[in-house]
C-alpha cells in the first residue's frame, strides 16, 4: 500500500471585514479555499476560491497574516474603482468566482490525501470539505448608522481563520 503524506494542503478560510468606498461601508464576509504548498523557503497559499491569490512567507501564521494583507488591498482597490455599492459587491463577487479547472482538480486530489493520511499541518482544525459552506457575501451599512464606536478593532485586523480540508 502507498503511504500517502500530503505535500499540498487544502485549506479553508474565512475572512470578515469592512471597507469604506466611495459614499458607503460595506461589510465582507467569506469561506474560501487555498492550497498551501510548504517549501525550503517556507510556506506558499495559492486561491483556489477566489483563484487570484497567491501569497507566501516563512510560515503558515505569518502566510496567514499576508493573505489578510492581499485581500484587503484587493477590497480596497475595487472600493475605490466603484462608484456605488452595488457595483463595489458585483466585482468582490466576481473576483471571488473566478477560478480554474486545474486548480479545483489540485483541491479535490490534496482532499483526497489529507483524507488518507488524516494529518493536518500545523495542528490546524480539520472541517469537512464536503459541508463546509464556501460563500462571498458582501453587505451595505449605511453611513448614518455609523459612529464612532466602529472605530473599535475588528475582525478587519485579525488574520484569516486557517482549517485543513478533509
Amino acid at each position: 500500500m502507498q503511504d500517502l503524506k500530503p505535500t499540498i494542503w487544502p485549506l479553508l478560510f474565512t475572512h470578515k471585514g469592512s471597507v469604506f468606498g466611495n459614499g458607503f461601508l460595506a461589510d465582507i464576509e467569506l469561506c474560501g479555499r487555498l492550497l498551501a504548498e510548504p517549501n525550503a523557503e517556507g510556506v506558499w497559499l495559492y486561491g483556489v476560491k477566489p483563484g487570484a491569490l497567491a501569497v507566501g512567507a516563512v510560515n503558515l501564521a505569518t502566510a496567514n497574516t499576508e493573505l489578510l494583507k492581499a485581500l484587503v488591498a484587493v477590497f480596497v482597490d475595487f472600493a475605490e474603482e466603484s462608484k456605488t455599492f452595488g457595483q463595489f459587491k458585483s466585482m468582490v463577487e466576481q473576483y471571488f468566482n473566478e477560478t480554474d479547472d486545474d486548480s479545483i482538480n489540485a483541491w479535490n486530489e490534496a482532499v483526497k490525501i489529507l483524507r488518507a493520511s488524516g494529518a493536518a499541518p500545523a495542528d490546524l482544525p480539520i472541517k469537512s470539505a464536503d459541508s463546509t459552506a464556501v460563500f462571498v457575501n458582501g453587505s451595505e451599512r449605511p453611513l448614518e448608522q455609523i459612529s464612532p464606536k466602529d472605530n473599535r478593532l475588528n475582525d478587519s485586523y485579525a488574520p484569516s481563520q486557517l482549517a485543513a480540508a478533509a
